[in-house]
């Protein structure tokens, strides 16, 4: 069976992979661009290469049988397919069980937000289309990859002449990983996908990245006060009795609201701008007061209040650091 390389470009590491191929061996290189499977094409027949077929086509719909390819590599390709999933789902769909794929690309260690998408330099640096590392490993195994290794880590960044490129990628976390890993004999079913994607583990690094820890922990506050206030009238309304411990239900608030100002904590040592903080705690402040000191509906109200202010505030103000980061403010 033969091997591909995806989104193989100028045809290097094409052209590395037939040497290396066994005498029967095939390699197939695939790009999306007419101008570099041009180029490939007529590399390959100056130096009359055999064997070597090059194809256009797109990394989201590969135009392969299924288990038709004994292995697949890409190098700095997959950071700019709009749709990874897909891509990957079509990489395990093509590979014959027990195949290999080793892949190089660009990850990073929080996600970039939305507007920067827009900017045509980002995406040649490499960074705007680049996946989380965990999130990245994840699409892997929720496709049906096994043995999932990440066998290099590389500053790729580091040598750039680009002095706005290097903090660019600082900021991100970017860098370069190596992965090496198989084709199970089947793909999970939508379940077992299911599943994985609901890990509360993958779902808290998630919201940690993206500056949304605080939102959320803000909002559990809130379902843990009023919701619960409203679910227990709700019933008294069906004629239900509910009996709440109300020393339970206020250390759970105070958790999470203690939760909320442990993110923005966090946030002060990122952006270095105190005054999400200060509002958070004199908000939580009230909220604690009302919970365990001298109740007053308006206190707390007043203390979630000032408490989702700064949230909010603390989120923005990551976002507009971002934005001077990259030069779009």
């Amino acid at each position: 069976m033969p091997a591909t390389g995806l989104s193989a470009g100028a045809g290097v590491d094409a052209l590395i992979a037939r040497r290396l191929a066994e005498p029967g061996g095939r390699v197939i290189a695939l790009d999306l661009t007419a101008a570099m499977t041009r180029k490939l094409r007529d590399v390959a027949d100056d130096r009359g290469i055999d064997r070597l077929d090059v194809v256009q086509a797109s990394a989201e719909r590969l135009p392969f049988p299924d288990a038709s390819l004994d292995a697949i590599t890409s190098n700095g390709a997959l950071n700019l397919v709009p749709d990874k999933r897909r891509a990957v789902a079509e990489m395990f769909r093509v590979l014959r069980p027990g195949g290999r794929l080793q892949l190089a690309d660009v990850v990073i260690h929080r996600p970039v937000s939305v507007d920067c998408h827009e900017d045509p330099r980002l995406w040649v640096e490499c960074v705007v289309g680049a996946t989380v590392k965990e999130e990245l490993l994840a699409l892997f195994e929720e496709a049906g990859f096994e043995a999932i290794e990440v066998v290099g880590r590389h500053d790729y960044f580091a040598l750039s002449p680009s002095a706005q490129t290097r903090e660019v990628a600082a900021g991100f976390g970017a860098h370069a990983i190596e992965l090496g890993m198989r084709r199970g004999a089947r793909a999970p079913s939508r379940v077992q996908q299911a599943w994985l994607r609901l890990d509360p583990r993958r779902w808290l690094r998630m919201l940690q990245r993206r500056g949304l820890l605080g939102v959320a922990a803000l909002g559990l506050a809130l379902l843990s006060c009023y919701g619960t206030l409203a679910l227990v009238g709700l019933l008294a309304l069906l004629g239900i009795g509910l009996a709440l411990d109300d020393g339970a239900w206020a250390l759970a608030i105070a958790a999470f609201v203690l939760l909320t100002l442990a993110t923005l904590v966090a946030g002060l040592r990122r952006h270095r701008a105190p005054g999400p903080l200060l509002l958070a705690a004199v908000g939580g402040g009230l909220i604690l007061h009302a919970l365990f000191i001298a109740y007053h509906p308006l206190v707390e109200l007043a203390g979630f209040l000032l408490l989702a202010i700064a949230a909010l505030w603390d989120r923005r103000v990551r976002h507009r650091q971002e934005s001077r980061m990259l030069g779009l403010a």
